[in-house]
């Protein structure tokens, strides 16, 4: 084998070791889009149960007092809903781009091993 073979297969390892990691990577960011969606429908169930649970209490609590206590918890809730959609939407952009990022890092690198493997063949 000669100096350049070598290289090209040094280069090779190489590419198939940074490809390994580039897939790992890629997987853990797929494993935490999952966790996160599972998040967001634990998250959906909970608020299901909480404005049931405020609107029973409605129905329950009497007076003006209780009526603006019952708006100020609606309002709060409201609130913590809105933080939270846009909480688990900037962690889904930023995994949405990590992800990207390393599906673009396989592509090149897949390329890059093609070249070598046909730059071998010659």
């Amino acid at each position: 084998m000669n100096k350049r073979s070598q290289e090209v297969e040094q280069e090779l390892l190489q590419i198939k070791k940074s490809l390994e990691q580039e897939e790992d990577a890629l997987f853990n960011v797929k494993q935490k889009l999952r966790q996160l969606e599972e998040v967001e429908v634990d998250i959906k169930q909970a608020k299901w149960e909480m404005n049931d649970f405020l609107y029973h209490m409605q129905d329950v609590w009497q007076g003006e007092q209780a009526k603006n206590t019952f708006w100020q918890i609606d309002d709060d809730v409201r609130q913590y809903d809105q933080k939270t959609v846009t909480i688990t939407t900037e962690i889904q952009n930023e995994l949405n781009k990590e992800q990207k990022k390393h599906q673009q890092s396989i592509l090149a690198l897949e390329t890059k091993q093609q070249d070598f493997k046909k730059e071998m063949r010659l």
